[in-house]
């Protein structure tokens, strides 16, 4: 029988990575987790560094390494090495919790943060956890001890090797763990700051380790201007006329300015409320420039920008307003200075050259330091900002560190889900004081979520006053009965032809803004009068919509009719004489109402009618898309402030009844989700959604009018995304999704799901459906002018 003959290595042979020792990779990653704040647990972030990849010293992952042994258990290093963590972080005194959070944080960095009593079943208590696997990885540690030995002391780390693996084999590690979680059943509850600082860690850990790994060379940073606003604005607008709107936004912005000089120290979070079309998005900008220059007066860091809203279609104009401010002051505009970054992002990557295409070997490179925030502005959303700061998946978790001093300015800050108010508040709060950040959140209507955080404008009800623009009319079908959807056209029309005023209609729901449309379209179609009628939603492609609205952005002669979805009300720069919004929260219909009479002041020239539609079936649209709480606060609000008229000025609304709603609303909502879960450590169950879960599939619209052109974008894309072609994907990912419609499906066995069966699917592992409009067959599925059309039989099929 042949003996087992293990090869003594020196510390320095032992490998993390090919080609990369084990020691220099475990010193780099110690040392980059123990540069970030706060200031008093580096030594904790050093010691979770240094024990990351701990068990990469047995020779099973040696082998596995060396391609001379298969992945198993005997080769998963992330359990081993949070053990060796938790047993060098209490020799060092640290706390029981501290050592859970080292524990826990090595233990799931390869993976995503998941509920801590699950991780501690998987890894150390159920029946099939490999604790022998554990014993086994010792035995192995214990072979090589001196060589391991030497490893820890040259790092610094007092952790005694014969001790931890004497600790493993007896398994007194479980019962030591479970005590560090006070762990019944379940982790008991702990301090919700404490759950922060385990996500800051985490994501620490993972940035630093796969930073390292990949060996990348971060791109330099850049220098941005903090008087690019107030230069772009004075060479391109000039010197505002008294009494007009660009007098009011440079009295608001140079008001912020001041208030902010005054602040002798800067405070963590901040908000800055302005009227719709009060100049909210440069300020807010000029306001971040301001904040980062007086930030890196003080500090050697040059703090990041990141300017985050709720929706994609606002970010892709803000961003173009960014560019051009950054142009203008002689700044190009590439990803490392102004990133866009969603889901369907029409940018590039972050690559650090922009010399050649990024060939498919360079694409994870630009694809982790786009991720990263490499850019000195970031333009994002919600989804991508919040949920990585609560509680991140394993890839969202790299940017975090990139977010030290940095300046977050939340736009459109009432979207943020109500339940998620207190969490989202509690997390920029730790941020704030750990990680030296700055929000900024801004929006017209501003809720409760930052009550107590200070104004950059103190005295915004003035700039309420002065922007009266707009009267509001509240419908007695607010109150009452309902107007049906013929009601409403015949109102509609009868508006249109009585006046040359521009009018929108805004809907909530894709099937009652078609029947809308549908119905003024058929009366006013004999009429000699020239107009220009629209629809819009998500139904139409983004190509459509966007040259739809490029169109009524430069009609100038005709009288223009716009039937709509909510895809309008958030930063479409479309301007209407009469705005008639279904019934919404207030947040929604004071959205709306900023389409109305956008660019006056004062005057009160523009109307905007609140009405409440409802169904042929006896469904109103509002309660399909909207809950009842946050209906019923809208219609209290009203109804606190209406005192016998039903018509109201813009400065009321938007003080008094906004006011009014938030506290009606703080009154009966739940506004503290996920706080529970994070207390007990549940990361998993607290991760916030903001998207709801649905059950959708994409649609790829090939236009009647792009019949060839279309048909072999979407063959080319779906050829890349079959053979890997990851770099010739990434280019043709923008265009081929700006013809793609997203459908709800509601559940795999809805009658939606049955009818999109009927489409052609070419391509199984891309999984967008073909709809080849241009063929007689499918001239029923999609309408040039109102989009996608699927049958409408039920009452959730109305929502898209």
């Amino acid at each position: 029988m042949h003996r087992l003959v293990v090869r003594q290595l020196c510390s320095d042979e032992l490998l993390s990575h090919p080609e990369t020792t084990l020691k220099r990779h475990l010193q780099d990653v110690a040392d980059s987790c123990a540069e970030g704040r706060a200031e008093s647990a580096q030594r904790l972030r050093y010691i979770v560094g240094a024990c990351h990849d701990f068990g990469k010293a047995t020779r099973y992952f040696q082998e596995y390494l060396a391609d001379d042994r298969p992945q198993s258990q005997l080769t998963n290093h992330s359990a081993i090495s949070g053990l060796a963590c938790f047993h060098a972080l209490r020799a060092e005194g640290f706390s029981l919790r501290e050592c859970a959070m080292g524990w826990l944080v090595i233990s799931r960095h390869h993976s995503p943060l998941i509920d801590t009593g699950e991780t501690f079943q998987r890894t150390l208590f159920a029946s099939n956890a490999p604790r022998e696997t554990y014993v086994q990885q010792a035995e192995d540690i214990l072979t090589r001890r001196t060589q391991v030995q030497t490893l820890y002391d040259d790092l610094g780390i007092e952790l005694d090797i014969e001790s931890f693996c004497t600790w493993i084999k007896s398994s007194q590690y479980i019962k030591d763990v479970a005590e560090s979680l006070s762990y019944a059943g379940s982790v008991s509850e702990q301090p919700l700051d404490s759950s922060f600082q385990v996500v800051e860690l985490f994501s620490q850990l993972v940035a630093a380790d796969k930073l390292n790994a990949a060996g990348y060379d971060l791109p330099s940073r850049k220098h941005v201007p903090a008087d690019a606003v107030e230069s772009y604005i004075q060479d391109r607008f000039g010197s505002p006329s008294a009494e007009t709107i660009d007098q009011l936004r440079a009295d608001a912005r140079e008001s912020a300015r001041d208030q902010l000089r005054d602040f002798d120290s800067l405070p963590g979070i901040l908000t800055l409320t302005l009227p719709t079309g009060g100049g909210k998005t440069l300020t807010a900008l000029d306001l971040a420039l301001q904040i980062r220059q007086r930030k890196q007066l003080a500090e050697e860091n040059r703090p990041r920008i990141v300017y985050a809203l709720p929706f994609t279609s606002i970010i892709d104009q803000n961003f173009e307003v960014f560019s051009e401010v950054l142009e203008h002051a002689g700044v190009e505009s590439i990803p490392e200075v102004l990133l866009k970054h969603h889901y369907r992002s029409r940018d590039d990557y972050v690559t650090g050259s922009h010399d050649s295409e990024a060939t498919d070997g360079e694409f994870w490179r630009d694809l982790m330091l786009t991720n990263r925030w490499e850019s000195e502005v970031t333009t994002t959303t919600f989804v991508q900002l919040l949920e990585s700061l609560v509680v991140p998946s394993n890839s969202q978790s790299i940017k975090l560190p990139n977010l030290r001093d940095a300046v977050i300015i939340l736009d459109e800050v009432q979207a943020i889900p109500t339940k998620y108010w207190d969490v989202v508040r509690a997390c920029c709060e730790q941020l704030a004081a750990d990680w030296g950040c700055t929000f900024i959140a801004m929006t017209a209507t501003q809720p409760g979520i930052f009550a107590d955080a200070p104004s950059l404008v103190p005295n915004a009800d003035d700039y309420f006053e002065q922007l009266d623009r707009v009267r509001f009319e509240i419908d007695d079908s607010v109150f009452d009965q309902p107007l049906s959807i013929e009601t409403l056209s015949e109102r509609v029309v009868s508006e249109v032809r009585s006046s040359p005023s521009d009018v929108l209609v805004v809907c909530n729901t894709i099937g009652s803004a078609r029947q809308v449309f549908d119905s003024i379209r058929s009366q006013l179609q004999t009429d000699s009068k020239e107009l220009r009628l629209e629809y819009l939603s998500s139904a139409v492609r983004p190509r459509d919509r966007r040259d739809r609205i490029t169109a009524l952005r430069s009609t100038d002669r005709e009288q223009r009719v716009v039937v709509s979805t909510q895809v309008i009300e958030a930063g479409v720069d479309l301007d209407f004489d009469i705005v008639i919004r279904d019934f919404a929260p207030l947040d929604s219909l004071v959205q709306a109402a900023g389409r109305c009479n956008r660019h006056a002041i004062g005057g009160s020239g523009g109307r905007v009618d609140f009405v409440c539609l409802v169904d042929d079936d006896g469904t109103e649209p509002a309660t399909a898309i909207y809950d009842s709480p946050r209906l019923d606060a809208t219609r209290r609000a009203f109804t606190n402030v209406l005192s016998g008229s039903t018509s109201l000025s813009e400065s009321v609304v938007t003080t008094e009844v906004v006011s009014s709603y938030f506290s009606e609303l703080s009154n009966i909502k739940n506004t503290g989700g996920s706080i529970p879960e994070l207390q007990r450590w549940q990361f998993d169950s607290a991760r916030i959604r903001l998207i709801p879960d649905s059950f959708s599939v994409d649609v790829f619209v090939v236009g009647s009018d792009s019949e060839e052109s279309d048909h072999e974008l979407y063959d080319d894309y779906a050829q890349a995304v079959r053979y890997n072609k990851r770099a010739r994907a990434r280019e043709l990912k923008p265009d081929f999704y700006d013809c793609v419609v997203s459908v709800n499906l509601y559940s795999p066995r809805s009658e939606r799901s049955e009818k999109i069966k009927r489409l052609p699917l070419p391509d199984d592992e891309l999984g967008v459906y073909l709809l080849p409009a241009h063929k007689e067959e499918y001239k029923a599925w999609y309408s040039e002018k109102t989009g996608l059309r699927l049958p409408e039989s039920t009452v959730e099929s109305r929502l898209l």
